[in-house]
């Protein structure tokens, strides 16, 4: 039996609508689903969901091919290769549309838990970032007015995929000195991050470290 967390990419929009989009990485297809999917699978037998509909496990009768955090100790290098980043990645993503008031992504990015907001059309599919360190940028520039995420984002980003090995993202992140990198679906929409700290917790994991699998805020 495995336990699959409800993994979820929140969409805010420059009305103020939030749109959450919950998926299950699934062990059966090897990708992102649906959640709603899970729901009329025969291999579900348990759906613990919470009320928003976007949080919570479902508990499937296929085994997981792979592991996000190996038990006990292992090659690191191996598994950073087996490992994929859909096995990995977080349960909980906002993401703004370019026209957002930048006022509302400073505060997103001030009071949540994200250094970045992947940012995103009417679609769910990734054309920029907008980090910390774009909006001190913009800050520093005061001559320029910006109102909105375009005017501040990093545009042309490249996600990386759903089944690259988590090694790309850990080896991405180190040679750009990024702290986190989008990960998408084979049509290009968002499905969450990995960032740093879930980089090294998976490594912590591998070498046979206890790492809480729900961390903390």
């Amino acid at each position: 039996m495995t336990r699959l967390p409800v993994r979820s990419a929140r969409v805010l929009f420059a009305t103020g609508d939030e749109q959450s989009h919950p998926t299950v990485q699934c062990p059966r297809r090897g990708r992102a689903t649906p959640f709603e999917r899970c729901c009329g699978c025969p291999h579900m037998k348990k759906i613990d969901v919470a009320e928003d509909g976007a949080h919570g496990s479902v508990d499937c009768d296929v085994e997981a091919a792979t592991a996000a955090l190996p038990r006990g100790r292992v090659d690191v290098a191996e598994a950073a290769v087996r490992v994929r980043l859909g096995d990995i990645l977080g349960t909980d993503t906002t993401c703004v549309t370019p026209d957002v008031a930048l006022r509302e992504a400073r505060r997103r990015l001030t009071n949540g838990r994200q250094r970045a907001l992947p940012v995103v059309d009417d679609s769910r599919r990734l054309v920029g970032m907008l980090s910390k360190t774009d909006l001190l940028r913009t800050t520093d520039q005061r001559r320029h007015r910006t109102k909105v995420v375009a005017d501040a984002m990093t545009p042309l980003v490249h996600g990386l995929p759903e089944d690259a090995p988590v090694a790309y993202a850990i080896s991405l992140m180190a040679f750009e000195g990024l702290h986190e990198v989008p990960v998408v679906d084979a049509s290009g929409k968002v499905l969450g991050l990995v960032t740093s700290t879930d980089a090294l917790r998976w490594v912590a994991g591998a070498l046979g470290y206890v790492v809480p699998t729900n961390p903390a805020p």
